[in-house]
């Protein structure tokens, strides 16, 4: 699976939001993480995400 090439992955429940998470995943490059936003697994969450009308947002760090 695709997530297994990410060098970190980190998933955070919020004390003050029970309905929230944060995911925090690294990459070895942007060819890596190109290939995971393609993957099946996130297509299947993205049409949950859809679905459901749950949000969403991305922060680039470097």
């Amino acid at each position: 699976m695709e997530f297994r090439r990410a060098l970190c992955l980190v998933v955070f429940f919020l004390a003050d939001d029970p309905e929230g998470l944060l995911l925090i995943d690294s990459w070895e490059n942007q060819d890596a993480l190109s290939r995971y936003h393609s993957s099946p697994a996130m297509k299947e969450a993205a049409a949950l995400r859809e679905k459901y009308g749950l949000g969403g947002r991305t922060v680039r760090m470097y």
